[in-house]
């Protein structure tokens, strides 16, 4: 579900929201899918999961009070005008502030921690701007079974942190209370089986407490597809199972979202 079970009906949190997301393009997303869905599958499949993840965030009506913000890559005009069109597509280009990552940084490994200390200081500015203050949920596009309760819970406590594990050792979502300092995504091994841990560490070094959530998935494998699918499905005979990846490939190969939020709000 996504309202927290001790959640009363007229809390409403603040704070803003952060979707961490490349700019689906043939050969450039979701590369390591190729062989199972080509170039043009690949992209699609990438808009596919970044347009779940979207509305997800912006049907969830207790979430109607929270900053929602697009980090996207690359921060140019090029990819200003594909995010823009994705937003149209979806009838969302009014709900979303659209925020370029700095020239100086990237989506790579080596890029990632500069990234999301400067976003984080950017939200910040922005949520000063509306008169706001919270906690900063950090989110990717690569994992469409968003646990939207426990992103409402985190924002309802910002006076701690909150993260859900990957099962390939990184994190799907971060809530950065308002009293953690930037540096907290300093010294990280990013896309490594150690990421988590070592976000774990570097926030408590700070004394900044955190509570952990359930596993998320990151779709950046074929074998993480066929993984989708089977969750999806919850079926174990072969024959059906071959068809129901089949369906969920089919939706991948499509330009509409997917359905895969585990808890509609």
């Amino acid at each position: 579900p996504c309202i927290p079970t001790m959640m009363n009906a007229s809390q409403q949190p603040g704070g803003a929201i952060v979707v961490v997301a490349k700019c689906p393009i043939p050969n450039k997303s979701k590369t390591r899918l190729i062989p199972l869905l080509g170039e043009e599958g690949s992209a699609k499949f990438a808009k596919a999961l970044l347009s779940d993840v979207l509305l997800s965030l912006s049907t969830c009506s207790h979430l109607d009070n929270v900053l929602k913000v697009l980090l996207y890559a690359p921060g140019n005009a090029a990819g200003l005008s594909i995010m823009m069109q994705v937003l149209e597509s979806l009838d969302l280009h009014n709900l979303w502030v659209l925020l370029p990552v700095s020239s100086a940084t990237d989506l790579t490994s080596c890029g990632i921690g500069h990234m999301l200390a400067d976003a984080l200081e950017r939200t910040r500015a922005l949520l000063a701007n509306h008169h706001s203050t919270g906690s900063i949920v950090f989110v990717g596009m690569d994992s469409p079974e968003l646990p939207l309760d426990e992103i409402v819970n985190s924002l309802l406590n910002p006076s701690i942190a909150y993260m859900c594990p990957a099962n390939d050792g990184g994190y799907g979502m971060l809530s950065v209370p308002p009293h953690a300092p930037s540096r907290i995504f300093e010294n990280i091994p990013w896309s490594h089986s150690l990421t988590a841990v070592s976000q774990l560490k570097a926030l408590t070094d700070l004394n900044i407490a955190v509570k952990l959530g359930r596993l998320m998935y990151d779709m950046d494998e074929c074998g993480d597809v066929q993984g989708l699918a089977e969750r999806q499905c919850s079926i174990q005979n072969g024959d059906v199972k071959v068809e129901c990846l089949n369906n969920v490939l089919m939706k991948a190969s499509g330009d509409s979202a997917i359905p895969l939020t585990t808890g509609a709000c």
